[in-house]
């Protein structure tokens, strides 16, 4: 799209609402590519004892979600962030992953369909 004013045409970029709009298309995308195997990482991590990866990973799901406000996964991705601090169990982590495995799964659901 283009806007043509006083100074000739504009991409629609250039506009601050165009400029916001690709923003934010932007972060959703590089969301649901990055988180799209959190599941399958955190596990990883954590099978090679590497804790402090794990509960990093826990702490970025936790911002981003709620930056982009996905308050399921905000909500699940604190607790199991929580749980990393805390040095809670195997089973007590598979129980937290698979709560946040399932509002994520449909959240990356919904951005593929976009």
């Amino acid at each position: 799209m283009e806007v043509h004013g006083h100074g000739g045409a504009i991409s629609h970029r250039d506009h601050p609402a165009g400029a916001i709009q690709a923003r934010v298309a932007g972060a959703r995308n590089s969301f649901r590519d990055r988180e799209r195997n959190f599941a399958e990482r955190f596990r990883a991590a954590r099978a090679r004892g590497d804790a402090a990866t794990a509960m990093c990973m826990a702490h970025d799901l936790k911002s981003v979600s709620g930056s982009l406000a996905v308050p399921e996964v905000n909500r699940a991705a604190c607790v199991l962030e929580r749980a990393c601090i805390d040095g809670d169990t195997d089973e007590r982590f598979e129980t937290l992953l698979q709560e946040v495995e399932r509002p994520l799964g449909s959240v990356i659901g919904e951005l593929n369909a976009l």
